[in-house]
């Protein structure tokens, strides 16, 4: 497992895990960011990210997107 940041580009990979407080993580799964999603990094710039899941494009911040982790 490797935070989202750290994954590869244009690569799909699999949500294992999603870490944070409550808040957080409802926050996370109200996007769609739920653990047995696959998810795919279009663009990484700093830990700022933009993803495409669901069939749709989302972007999610530094802080987010390490609360995901991804293998």
């Amino acid at each position: 497992m490797i935070p989202l940041p750290l994954a590869p580009l244009q690569k799909p990979l699999l949500i294992v895990k999603v870490l944070g407080n409550e808040d957080k993580i409802r926050h996370l799964k109200n996007l769609g960011f739920y653990e047995g999603q696959t998810i795919k990094v279009i663009s990484n710039h700093h830990g700022n990210l933009i993803v495409s899941l669901l069939d749709t494009k989302c972007a999610i911040d530094s802080q987010l997107s390490t609360k995901i982790l991804v293998r």
